[in-house]
């Protein structure tokens, strides 16, 4: 079916029509990946690793050739080589190997009956793993073979139940049925059902069998994408005991190796991107480049396929562009005359179109046209014919949708289906998936792609549709989209949403028996071609299995594409590696030289590379010793400012007169031929920020340094480079950073003076712990999100912020170590909590509900949740549960008498929340500054977050630690939640008043002593700055806790620091997205 389109010349664009919007959010990547890898580090890193590579691909071939042997008596361990090869990522390479040992399988099935006769183990996972691999391959095996474990009266046998892998493995080989295969159906109910029962109890011992339980249940082998599997599949396999380590070893330096031909790749394909500039002339369509260039990762990842990906992705890349045209934008009008021009494909049909389009309608010939020359060289001209004739099609149907929606009208299914499955894009991303794929791909193939029907490629464009439609009609509907098959359906049968998606979901398990059916031998087109067809239905269910991971790509896709493209495997080598260096960099700071000048400088490395938690007891050796040695002769500004902060960060009271000496004798003030001392003033600045109350000679010197140093930048009296650092030291002071955000900046930094073989040492140190720790803080995360998903805030709570990753970014400022994982997921979840909560009081609640809520928390008691409105539940029980998964971790340490006290502040806080309530629904206005702090500095929410932050910090955190936290607060809590308190009134105090919120301290004092905003402003900061003499007093020893114990405090200031600086940060995210971008998706290239 094609529409009649105008080939009128005319030039219609209509800039005053009311334009549709579907406010789609920009690329969450940015500039991210455009210079992301280089030709040359590629290149260079291939070469390393090559030797190590092809010695362990020969012995793999080695192990293959035996298995084959006609003397092994082992089928079973022939299989699994070949599963654990395939799902590894690995199979490309072996090809060949794996396709002639199935076939001789298959052979002996048919021929002479060895493989399920007395010959070979009966038991349920080696039939079923054989059956799915040579159903994999082609080989049609049939599905009787499974009658064996059924009772005479046509069940399955209950005792299966138990064997849980043999179980596994049955439900991942129904994957493979074709229609008429009834006791495959039957097989598929029978293992889902029990392995969801055993995952849901759980009844499975084995973790590591539990998490496959799940994996699979939620995406099957036969849907997975090969790449994201193997990714998944690696940690997993490596956790089996009779795992083979050569295979592990070359499936991690594979991956690594893609990973990084990738990433050139896609930083190419980004350049290209950013050069169309699409993201400023067509602001309404999806930038989603990256996710496109994922998406066909899924088609095909193999080394051999850099064109035909290249190609691929650029075509849906604007065939995601056009889509957006015709659904979003374009009025009909338009559209005639683009979908012409289109179906003209001349380059001077431009002239007709309206501004916006030109640059699409350009960029689109010019894809083509770029490899067009190459093709035609070759013979082949018909690859790019047959793409671009794909692309007319899609265009025409694109342009039906658009009269249908212009019109409003709803077709019924019959009329729908034939224009949606070509509007799916499948078959025309099937057409151009050929294309670059060599000489396998003949004219005839192309030809079976446009016979009509091919049930291969309706059954992807089928899959494509439906499962799109059933998760983003909703939206779709909202943006006054065309009716989609959910509506038309709907509408055409009577039926209900509910019945509609289980029709669909029907339709779906169908077309995929249709595509299991097409791939079985003989085939009409070599299997390489066919599997391009099943990846791009495996996408599809990865993209769209539960919400549109395309349009709204900052969910489900984000991780994915982070996986594939970001996170590198760490192997056993790294890991040896990452020991050895670890020892090197130790030998270091215990090495036994006179010279207190290198021992300083190298603490001050290990510590702002943060890798100082590795060598703690050694550096604070080190301390202790320059403490105890120093007799105060040292004359040079640098290692005097450098010796003072060091020792002062570890809880050393070093007197402040060391820095008289560096002051005129007669005027009493700094000398001011210390400024030709960059270095030194820059040391100076620092280790100002380490003074407590009474240290004037503190406040002098940082007064002098930061005048001085901020004229040398401005008046660029220094190097670029040194510039850098003073710009970056005067808008956040080491004491004041994040170590993690440090680490960062630090490494980055330290790598522009790498010379000697110890700086050069630490570095590459340093760079591999980031990156290891990074996974794990990945892995937490995503856990976390987990988590956060399963409450459904957007829905339940869609008056809050949602905000579940700048909460865990704020909890890696309190504590990024590796040994406080479980520290970091608990807190995480309770700030996550407190942000719900604290929207609920100040944004939602009405009042007489916050009561009841009040009275709930107090009460602390699951029974009580039936008082609460239905909202309030969510938020009780989820709380709740928190609490007590945490009191179910301390209890197994014996510390199950300490969670009393975080529990205590969770009640203090939220009274706290319900005295600003009533506050703001009296419209009260405190009297005094001292009323309105009892109340303020507590629900900061800070003494609580201190206060829970110590749970998962092991038997350090005792009920001694918690009894002297919990005693009317001590000072340095009282100062870490004056430094947020103020901070954040003083960013947020405008915005929070247009909404009626409740008077914050910043108004109170101004109705108080009558005073301008300006002079608040000035009297807060002069308040944070004396707050954090205060915490650096605390920190001197001895102290009433452990130094561990008062960091956290000390890291839940710096994190203000960084959150509040300049902005409510965590109420507009969008001001620290960059921070966490460099933590959680950048790694450093090695």
């Amino acid at each position: 079916m094609s529409p009649q389109v105008s080939a009128a010349a005319t030039s219609v664009q209509n800039e005053d029509c009311n334009r549709r919007s579907a406010n789609f959010h920009p690329s969450i990547w940015g500039d991210y990946f455009l210079s992301y890898a280089s030709g040359d580090s590629l290149e260079a890193d291939v070469t390393d690793v090559n030797v190590n590579h092809l010695e362990s691909k020969e012995e793999i071939k080695r192990m293959l050739m035996v298995a084959d042997d006609v003397t092994n008596k082992k089928p079973l361990q022939k299989l699994d080589l070949i599963d654990a090869i395939q799902r590894l990522g690995i199979s490309y390479h072996f090809e060949t190997e794996i396709d002639e040992i199935l076939e001789k399988i298959h052979k002996d099935h048919h021929v002479a009956g060895l493989i399920y006769g007395n010959n070979v183990d009966d038991h349920l996972r080696s039939i079923s793993l054989q059956f799915r691999l040579l159903r994999q391959h082609g080989h049609k095996i049939s599905c009787d073979v499974f009658n064996k474990f059924k009772y005479s009266n046509g069940n399955f046998k209950e005792s299966l139940v138990t064997d849980i892998k043999g179980m596994l493995s049955l439900y991942e080989a129904t994957h493979l049925r074709v229609h008429g295969e009834d006791i495959l159906e039957e097989a598929l109910a029978f293992t889902t059902s029990h392995l969801k029962s055993m995952a849901a109890f759980p009844l499975i011992n084995s973790p590591l069998l539990a998490e496959q339980v799940n994996g699979a249940l939620k995406r099957p082998i036969r849907r997975g994408l090969q790449r994201l599997d193997a990714r998944h599949y690696m940690p997993v396999y490596q956790e089996d005991p009779l795992h083979n380590k050569v295979l592990l070893t070359f499936a991690k330096l594979d991956f690594n190796i893609l990973q990084k031909l990738h990433q050139k790749e896609l930083s190419d394909i980004s350049r290209w991107w950013k050069n169309l500039d699409f993201s400023r002339k067509l602001p309404f369509a999806r930038d989603r480049v990256v996710e496109c260039y994922f998406w066909i990762l899924g088609v095909y990842f193999e080394p051999e396929y850099i064109l035909a990906r290249r190609i691929l992705t650029k075509v849906i890349a604007m065939t995601s562009i056009i889509d957006d045209i015709y659904d979003v934008y374009g009025t009909i009008e338009e559209l005639e005359i683009f979908t012409s021009a289109v179906e003209r494909w001349d380059i001077s049909a431009i002239d007709q179109l309206p501004e916006y389009m030109k640059c699409c309608y350009e960029a689109l010939l010019d894809v083509y046209s770029e490899n067009e020359k190459d093709f035609t060289r070759e013979g082949k001209p018909y690859h790019i014919d047959y793409a671009k004739e794909a692309m007319k099609e899609i265009v025409r149907n694109y342009f039906w949708e658009a009269k249908w929606c212009h019109e409003r009208h709803v077709p019924t299914m019959e009329e729908y289906m034939p224009v949606a499955l070509v509007t799916s894009a499948y078959k025309m991303l099937a057409t151009t998936s050929f294309v670059g794929m060599g000489d396998i791909v003949t004219k005839q193939a192309f030809e079976w792609l446009f016979t009509d029907p091919n049930k291969m490629v309706q059954a992807s464009s089928l899959i494509c549709r439906l499962m799109d439609d059933m998760v983003s009609h909703k939206f779709e509907q909202k943006r006054g989209h065309v009716a989609s098959s959910v509506e038309c359906f709907m509408n055409q049968h009577g039926a209900t949403e509910e019945e509609t998606c289980n029709e669909f979901r029907k339709q779906v398990r169908s077309a995929w028996k249709d595509i299991n059916e097409e791939c079985l031998l003989p085939t009409v087109v070599p299997m390489p071609l066919l599997t391009r067809v099943l990846n791009l239905a495996r996408v599809i269910d990865v993209v769209y299995k539960d919400e549109d991971g395309y349009t709204h790509a900052g969910v489900i896709l984000k991780d994915f594409v982070a996986s594939l493209l970001i996170n590198p495997k760490i192997d056993a080598t790294v890991e040896r590696e990452f020991e050895g260096l670890k020892e090197e960099v130790r030998s270091m700071l215990t090495s036994n030289t006179d010279k207190d000048f290198q021992k300083l400088c190298m603490i001050n490395d290990v510590q702002r590379m943060g890798v100082a938690y590795h060598f703690e007891r050694e550096i604070e050796d080190a301390l202790e010793s320059l403490h105890n040695d120093y007799n105060g002769d040292d004359n040079n500004l640098y290692t005097v400012a450098l010796r003072f902060r060091l020792l002062r960060q570890q809880g050393y009271y070093v007197p402040f007169d060391a820095f008289n000496k560096f002051k005129d004798d007669q005027a009493g003030k700094f000398k001011e031929s210390l400024i030709d001392d960059v270095d030194g003033m820059l040391c100076l600045f620092e280790a100002a920020h380490l003074g407590i109350r009474g240290e004037d000679v503190l406040d002098e010197a940082l007064a002098f340094t930061t005048s001085h140093l901020e004229s040398l930048v401005a008046h660029d009296k220094v190097s670029p480079r040194l510039a850098e650092q003073i710009t970056h030291a005067l808008n956040r002071p080491i004491r004041r950073s994040l170590p993690r955000l440090e680490a960062k900046y630090y490494i980055n930094f330290y790598s522009g003076d790498a010379g000697s073989k110890n700086q050069t040492l630490l570095i590459k140190f340093a760079k591999l712990d980031f990156n290891m720790l990074q996974v794990q803080h990945q892995k937490e995360l995503s856990r976390i999100n987990e988590w956060w998903k399963s409450m459904d805030v957007k829905t339940n709570f869609s008056y809050a912020r949602d905000r579940v990753v700048e909460c865990y970014f704020w909890v890696m400022g309190v504590y990024f170590e590796p040994q406080y994982s479980f520290a970091r997921i608990i807190l995480t979840k309770v700030i996550a909590m407190a942000s719900i909560l604290d929207d609920t009081y100040d944004a939602y609640g009405t009042y007489d509900e916050l009561e009841l809520f009040t009275e709930a928390i107090q009460r602390w008691d699951i029974n009580t949740i039936h008082d609460l409105p239905e909202y309030m539940k969510v938020i009780y029980r989820s709380l709740l549960d928190v609490y007590k998964e945490a009191e179910e971790v301390i209890s197994k340490e014996g510390r199950s008498d300490c969670i009393q006290y975080p529990i205590q502040e969770v009640k203090k806080l939220v009274k706290a929340y319900c005295k600003e309530a009533k506050w703001c629904n009296e419209g009260y206005v405190p009297t005094t500054m001292e009323e309105h702090w009892n109340i303020s500095l507590v629900t900061t929410g800070y003494p609580m977050l201190a206060i829970t932050s110590f749970l998962g910090m092991g038997n350090i955190a005792n009920k001694k630690v918690f009894q002297w936290s919990s005693n009317d607060y001590p000072n340095i809590i009282k100062a870490s939640a004056i430094i947020c308190r103020l901070m954040d009134d003083i960013v947020s105090h405008q915005f929070e008043q247009k909404r009626q919120h409740v008077v914050s301290g910043f108004e109170c004092y101004m109705k108080q002593h009558r005073v301008s905003e300006g002079e608040v402003i000035k009297l807060f900061r002069e308040k944070v700055f004396n707050a954090w003499k205060d915490v650096n007093q605390e920190f001197l020893k001895p102290t009433a806790v452990p130094i561990q114990i008062l960091t956290r405090i000390l890291n839940l200031s710096r994190v203000m620091d960084v959150v509040y600086k300049d902005d409510d940060g965590y109420t507009n995210s969008h001001v620290i997205k960059h921070y966490i971008d460099s933590l959680l998706l950048g790694p450093f290239l090695l």
